[in-house]
C-alpha cells in the first residue's frame, strides 16, 4: 500500500495492551490525506482497528446511559470458525504489493558503495565534551569520515549491518556551517528514525553554492544487537575547523593555512583535508 501510494509507513502494534494499532504515514500532505481513508480500511480488514459500531442507549430510573463502541482487543487465539476467513485474509496479504504483516522487518534493497571501507578519524579529549577529528584525500571524504566518526561514538559500527539508507541535504554560509548542518541532519535523523549509519557517502558537495547531499547506510539501533555507546546531545560550532591544503575555515572566518605545530597546522601525508567538530555529550 505504501509503495503504491509513494508514502513511507510505519505500523506500531502494542503487544500486551488492548490499545488499537497505530499507523504513521509520511509524505506530501495532499498524498497523506488522500491515502488516509484507504489505510483505515486496510487496518480494519486485518483487525488492527475497531469496526465502527452504533451506540446503544439505555434508560434506567430516568437516567439515560449511552454506550461507547466496543474497545478493540488483541485476540490471543483466533476462533476455530474463523479459519476460513483467516486463510482468505492471508491470501489477500500475499497478493497485495507493498503491504506486509505487522512487525515484520523487511530490508530495503540498497546499493552499498563499492569503495573500500575505511576509518579515518579519532576522538580528542575536551573538558566534559569530545572533539571529532576526521581527515581524507578529498573534502568529501573528510566530511564522510566526520559523519562516520559521529555514529561510531554512539555504538560499535562493526555490529551494524547496511540494510537501509538515510539521505540528507542541507546548505550553509561557509564550510564550517555546512559541516555543522550536515552533522545536525544526521543527528536529527537518528533521534527520530533511530537509524545508525556504518558508512556515509557524500555524493554532492558544491563549495561555491555551499550545498551538500549525503547518504548514510546502516540499520535501526537495537540494544540487543548494538552496544550502547555515549549519547551525543548536540553539534556545536565552538572550535570547529575545516582545513583544505591552502585554507583554514573557523567560526571566525577563512584564513591561509600556515605550517605550525598547532592542531591542523601540519599537512597529513595523502590526507590534506581535515575536520574538527566539538560535540556535546
Amino acid at each position: 500500500f505504501a509503495a503504491q501510494r509513494q508514502l513511507r509507513a510505519e505500523l506500531h502494534c502494542p503487544e500486551a495492551t488492548t490499545a488499537s494499532a497505530r499507523l504513521t504515514l509520511c509524505g506530501m500532505p495532499e498524498d497523506v490525506s488522500a491515502a488516509q481513508a484507504e489505510a483505515e480500511e486496510i487496518m480494519r480488514f486485518y483487525d488492527l482497528l475497531p469496526c465502527e459500531e452504533e451506540a446503544s442507549i439505555l434508560e434506567v430510573e430516568g437516567m439515560t446511559l449511552k454506550s461507547l463502541p466496543a474497545r478493540h482487543r488483541r485476540r490471543r487465539k483466533a476462533p476455530e470458525s474463523a479459519e476460513g476467513e483467516k486463510a482468505g485474509k492471508m491470501a489477500l496479504l500475499e497478493a497485495t504489493d507493498g503491504y506486509h504483516q505487522p512487525n515484520a522487518e523487511v530490508a530495503q534493497k540498497i546499493t552499498v558503495p563499492s569503495t573500500e571501507e575505511v576509518r579515518l578519524y579519532e576522538y580528542l579529549d575536551h573538558t566534559a565534551d569530545v572533539i571529532l577529528h576526521s581527515w581524507g584525500k578529498t573534502l568529501e571524504e573528510a566530511f564522510e569520515q566526520c559523519c562516520v566518526c559521529f555514529f561510531s561514538y554512539l555504538t560499535d559500527l562493526d555490529t551494524v549491518s547496511m540494510l537501509s539508507s538515510v539521505e540528507v541535504q542541507t546548505t550553509g554560509h561557509d564550510l564550517t556551517d555546512l559541516l555543522y548542518h550536515l552533522l545536525d541532519e544526521f543527528l536529527f535523523s537518528f533521534s527520530t528514525e533511530f537509524v545508525v549509519c556504518r558508512r556515509v557517502e557524500v555524493f554532492e558537495l558544491d563549495t561555491e553554492n555551499l550545498k551538500v547531499s549525503a547518504r548514510g547506510y546502516g540499520e535501526k539501533f537495537d540494544l540487543q544487537k548494538h552496544p550502547q555507546g555515549t549519547e551525543i546531545k548536540a553539534i556545536t560550532m565552538h572550535q570547529m575547523k575545516v582545513l583544505t591544503p591552502t585554507n583554514v575555515t573557523t567560526e571566525e572566518g577563512t584564513m591561509l593555512r600556515v605550517e605550525s605545530s598547532m592542531e591542523g597546522g601540519q599537512l597529513r601525508p595523502d590526507h590534506p583535508f581535515e575536520c574538527y567538530v566539538l560535540v556535546d555529550i
